[in-house]
């Protein structure tokens, strides 16, 4: 893609999110290299050829970022959502373990620097969607579990918001090969590592953004507290 060719459009998430695979899945059924405002050469290594491009290029569909700083002079904005909880085991997956598809070991989600984290995460999750209610650009939302869940729709409404025509026949491979090389497996921890105490403080947070979704008037998010 030649420079300057593409608009400024942030992929924005909390880290934890899916964002890497949602690169992919946009790489697949766009065929244009996605970026980042991080230089990560194992993602280069491992295929996201935008990795390395300056962030403002032009020559990338999307650029990825979890800050706040990056997002302001964007001229759009993709939000990831995912359910805090899962996005709070995923990140402290990423920074013990030896890669994006890889586990931490369950010690990790133990004890009092597990508690903080977890709850230091999600205050940091519910800051940015309220960030990111308040900001002028043209946005879309996109939930983590709804390309789990509705693929096909939900690449359908990220390809249209980003201004680009759908190639069916691109749809159709991605849809056939979702998962990539840095998307990590499910695993089912063997407890349960969010005490009731830390559980009240990550559902108040949920509630809380709830409240200001409505208020400015965005869709409706979806349930994500536990008992």
């Amino acid at each position: 893609m030649p420079e300057g060719t593409m608009p400024y459009i942030v992929l924005w998430s909390l880290p934890g999110s899916g964002n890497t695979w949602l690169r992919y899945l946009i790489e697949r059924v766009t065929g244009i290299f996605t970026g980042s405002v991080g230089n990560d050469k194992g993602l280069f290594d491992g295929g996201f050829r935008g990795q390395l491009l300056p962030a403002k290029s032009g020559r990338t569909v999307v650029v990825k970022t979890h800050s706040l700083i990056d997002v302001r002079d964007a001229e759009g904005i993709l939000f990831l959502i995912r359910d805090p909880y899962g996005s709070a085991i995923a990140e402290v997956n990423r920074r013990f373990s030896k890669g994006h598809t890889s586990f931490a070991t369950e010690e990790r989600f133990m004890g009092p620097q597990w508690r903080t984290f977890a709850i230091d995460h999600v205050e940091q999750w519910a800051l940015d969607i309220k960030h990111y209610v308040v900001l002028p650009q043209k946005k879309l939302i996109v939930y983590y579990e709804d390309l789990q869940n509705d693929l096909r729709n939900q690449l359908k409404r990220i390809v249209k918001f980003l201004g680009l025509s759908l190639d069916e026949q691109r749809l159709q491979c991605t849809l056939q090969h979702r998962e990539g090389n840095f998307h990590r497996p499910k695993r089912m921890l063997s407890f349960d590592p969010f005490e009731k105490p830390v559980r009240l403080v990550i559902n108040k947070s949920i509630r809380d953004v709830r409240q200001v979704m409505l208020k400015y008037h965005m869709p409706v998010m979806r349930s994500y507290e536990r008992l």
